[in-house]
């Protein structure tokens, strides 16, 4: 049985072909977003209450997130906030405490296993009487 050789020019340029697909499949690999923390919009006048949503972006697995923001509490007070049900359970353990006193937010998720993250918490602001305009940063 006779093999076959490969001429050396055709395997050099095949070489050079993986090499560049290799380098291209990394770099559009490590362009992918990075993961960030994103607070809904929110408007309203003195006297209402607004609801701002806080969301992980760009997280498929993670073990622990904690997200902390301040607000003046001259403007606002938080008067509730409600952890996503859906990251309880499953060895998940995630809270959010706030009080109107406070003039902070503090949301902490941890998991076991790791998990799949997306919308974290919903707090609701009521927006206090001579309040101007100002705004909630995270």
């Amino acid at each position: 049985m006779k093999v076959k050789k490969i001429p050396y020019r055709l395997l050099s340029a095949f070489v050079a072909v993986c090499l560049l697909l290799s380098v291209s499949i990394t770099s559009v690999l490590a362009q992918a977003a990075p993961p960030s923390i994103t607070v809904s919009d929110a408007s309203g006048s003195p006297g209402d209450q607004v609801d701002i949503s806080v969301d992980a972006e760009n997280i498929s697995f993670t073990k622990g997130i904690t997200v902390k923001f301040t607000f003046d509490a001259s403007q606002f007070s938080c008067v509730e906030s409600t952890v996503n049900p859906d990251l309880l359970g499953n060895g998940n353990l995630a809270k959010v405490d706030s009080s109107p006193e406070k003039d902070t937010v503090l949301f902490y998720f941890i998991s076991s296993q790791g998990a799949a993250v997306g919308h974290l918490f919903t707090a609701t602001f009521a927006i206090k009487d001579g309040a101007e305009t100002t705004s909630i940063t995270p």
